[in-house]
């Protein structure tokens, strides 16, 4: 588990400013919903973290490592998406497996960096041919750098770039070498043929040249025969300068040596560096940590076991439900084991049964794990119920953050009173002795706990469970004209019209049967407890 902080971050596209002086500390091992409407930048803030979007102020932090400019692979995060990203042509253990696989390869190579001569015994030992390759390495270091014993090529260096423009005709036969001396040849042959005539000089002849080159020919040989074969010219000349005894000695050891020429090329800028970089160094350590690769299949059904998916391993994504694939999603996520864990709406393309379902699940899940998660969403209702802090944004700012009963029960600014749950915004102008009066001349009792001006207009939210069809002591009263009514079964959705038009909207619980007796354009009487209204003014909470 770690900490997530957000210090002064600012996110554009192009000219447009998606978030602007974010700053944001996410406890570890709590669910942190970034709640808001459409546009607002909750999505292009929780991308930040994963690495997807590089901020242009700021700083990101996991724990006390800062990621900022860190790219996504080199985090420790794991997404959910909304669209679930399953490969449908893979089973559902292959789509759990595939980042466990990646992650392990990454950790392998890393250990493969630490233990440079342990991974050079396994990539090289086992052909016979360490010495034979060090040796080889170490003359070829020299010959590129030398420039008293170093010499040139034969060939011109517009022989050889003919070569490599036109490899069908010359290598027609041997498709391993184009894979392998095409690369050397291009990167460091070519190099020396247009570098070493210039460090020698003139006055030698082929023959003193020739004769300052053996040692490196003697080593290169085996490497460029398959090379000059194609150049009978060359060759012949090439030939003619090696004794007999040189060429006995590769043929001896051409084997061994032979088998490690296409590594030795493909790593030549790792000389100098750990060779565990290859993907055959990778192999053969993957060998040696865990031949059989049990530990990964136990992970994968571990995590499809908590998600209650073990028996539909070997079925393909298009063959679940929706509900399933978000599972799998899940699944998919956590059991690579990230330091965070990202959720960008994940649950929005199921049905509302379904959407409440699975939110009771997710956060078990997370909780049972005890990773840290960001989760965005613009539904009020599942921010509340599987959050443990939410951060409320409008058009690129936090607009609020806190735990889901501070954000419910006391709103700071107007716009969280208006987005979180449903709600009426009353507007009218304070008269003093806390009594508001509003557009449409209803006076109505408010408290408040700052110094008002008189006549200072007023934003007045009420939410519609608040709103009572029966006298309450400390309750002012205002009447309505019913506009509609809504018979939900267990309660019914009532809204009346107040002397301005403003719509008021109610949930009727108690006295069910009495209002759903009732017909559009009924005058009716409400009741209002003061306490539970929200008053702002300049859309900040004055209570």
């Amino acid at each position: 588990m770690v900490s997530v902080k957000y210090k002064n971050i600012g996110i554009a596209y192009d000219d447009f400013i998606a978030v602007r002086n974010i700053d944001l500390e996410i406890p570890d091992g709590e669910i942190t919903t970034l709640l808001g409407p459409s546009g607002c930048g909750k999505t292009t803030l929780l991308r930040s973290l994963a690495g997807f979007v590089e901020p242009f102020e700021g700083q990101i932090f996991l724990g006390d490592k800062d990621v900022t400019l860190l790219p996504p692979q080199k985090r420790n995060t794991a997404m959910i998406f909304q669209n679930y990203a399953l490969w449908p042509h893979m089973t559902i253990f292959g789509n759990v497996e595939y980042g466990l696989k990646l992650r392990l390869k990454e950790k392998i190579v890393f250990f493969i960096k630490e233990k440079k001569e342990i991974i050079t015994e396994i990539s090289f030992s086992s052909y016979g041919a360490t010495k034979q390759l060090e040796q080889i390495a170490e003359y070829i270091v020299s010959f590129c750098k030398g420039k008293e014993t170093a010499t040139c090529w034969e060939l011109s260096a517009e022989e050889v770039e003919q070569t490599l423009n036109d490899p069908k005709i010359k290598f027609k036969n041997i498709k391993y070498v184009l894979k392998t001396l095409k690369k050397a040849i291009r990167d460091h042959y070519t190099y020396v043929v247009r570098q070493l005539p210039n460090w020698l000089p003139e006055s030698k002849t082929k023959e003193e040249k020739i004769k300052y080159r053996k040692p490196i020919y003697i080593l290169l040989f085996p490497f460029t025969r398959p090379f000059f074969i194609f150049h009978p010219l060359t060759y012949e000349y090439v030939s003619e300068t090696i004794e007999k005894e040189q060429k006995e000695y590769f043929e001896k050891h051409s084997s061994s040596i032979a088998k490690v020429t296409w590594f030795l090329i493909k790593l030549w800028k790792y000389i100098k560096l750990p060779f565990s970089e290859s993907n055959k160094a990778y192999l053969d350590a993957k060998e040696k940590i865990d031949p059989d690769w049990a530990f990964r299949r136990k992970k994968v059904f571990d995590a499809l076991r908590m998600v209650h998916l073990e028996d539909q391993a070997y079925k393909n994504p298009p063959e679940l439900s929706g509900g399933q694939q978000q599972r799998i999603a899940l699944a998919r996520a956590i059991v690579v084991e990230p330091d965070v864990l990202l959720c960008d709406e994940p649950l929005s393309n199921l049905d509302a049964k379904l959407r409440k379902e699975l939110r009771t699940e997710i956060r078990s899940i997370i909780k049972k794990i005890g990773m840290t998660a960001v989760y965005v969403t613009h539904d009020q209702t599942e921010a509340l119920a599987i959050s443990d802090r939410i951060a409320v944004m409008n058009v690129g700012y936090i607009e609020q953050y806190g735990k889901p009963r501070e954000v419910w029960d006391d709103p700071k600014t107007l716009f969280v009173a208006q987005f979180i749950g449903e709600s009426t915004t009353l507007v009218g102008n304070y008269e003093g002795n806390g009594v508001a009066k509003l557009k449409g001349g209803e006076k109505i009792n408010i408290e408040i706990k700052e110094e008002i001006d008189k006549g200072s207009e007023l934003q007045i939210v009420v939410r519609p469970e608040d709103v009572y069809l029966r006298n309450i002591d400390g309750c002012f009263e205002l009447e309505i004209e019913i506009h509609t009514i809504e018979y939900l079964g267990k309660e019914a959705k009532l809204t009346g019209l107040l002397k301005d038009e403003t719509i008021l909207l109610i949930d009727v619980v108690e006295g069910l049967d009495k209002i759903i007796s009732k017909i559009v354009g009924d005058t009716i009487k409400v009741y209002i407890d003061p306490k539970k209204l929200f008053v702002f003014k300049d859309k900040k909470r004055v209570y």
